[in-house]
């Protein structure tokens, strides 16, 4: 980026958006594969329902490196890695209300404990989850607190959110080099 805001091309140093006889020939605009990888962890972020902060917590790794990473200092694989794979795991589970959670099975609904507990392994705040159940925040608390319980269906769905995130969990700090 120049002190003017402008990109700087490829092809030695001509500010964007100067005229020029040859302007746009042999010219890339493209952005670096850093800043398109930080931008797909800030849209992976976003679409499990993570702020920088609560992917640290999830993940052991600083905030302050996860948001250089989205800045577009190159991320470690292992973490996109692990990143990518739960996103794949939401995209498969993103709402309650799909077709493939059936009223099967022996489990009986989640109750107060069960869905907190989700909610942790998860990683979400109660906002979070009652946003993709379409519950108000007040009634869902109230009737947890009196001894209810969510629906076979949405019970379902978070049980296999948390399966998602139990089943990969964040990357060894140690395969993680210090930045």
């Amino acid at each position: 980026m120049s002190e003017f805001g402008g990109l700087i091309h490829r092809n030695g140093g001509q500010w964007c958006g100067e005229r020029r006889p040859e302007h746009g020939k042999g010219v890339s605009h493209d952005l670096p594969a850093q800043l398109l990888i930080g931008g797909q962890i800030a849209r992976s972020l976003r679409f499990i329902g993570w702020t920088v902060v609560q992917a640290e917590k999830r993940s052991r790794i600083g905030r302050n490196r996860i948001s250089r990473w989205i800045g577009g200092v190159p991320p470690e694989p292992a973490f996109v890695q692990w990143l990518g794979r739960l996103v794949k795991w939401h995209k498969a589970w993103s709402s309650p209300l799909l077709p493939p959670i059936g009223q099967s099975g022996n489990r009986p609904p989640m109750k107060a404990y069960e869905y907190y507990k989700a909610l942790l392994i998860i990683g979400w705040s109660e906002r979070v989850a009652i946003g993709h159940m379409g519950h108000n925040r007040t009634a869902m608390r109230l009737s947890l607190s009196r001894g209810g319980a969510l629906t076979e269906t949405e019970s379902r769905w978070l049980s296999y959110l948390e399966l998602g995130h139990l089943t990969y969990p964040a990357p060894e700090t140690s395969l993680l080099r210090a930045n």
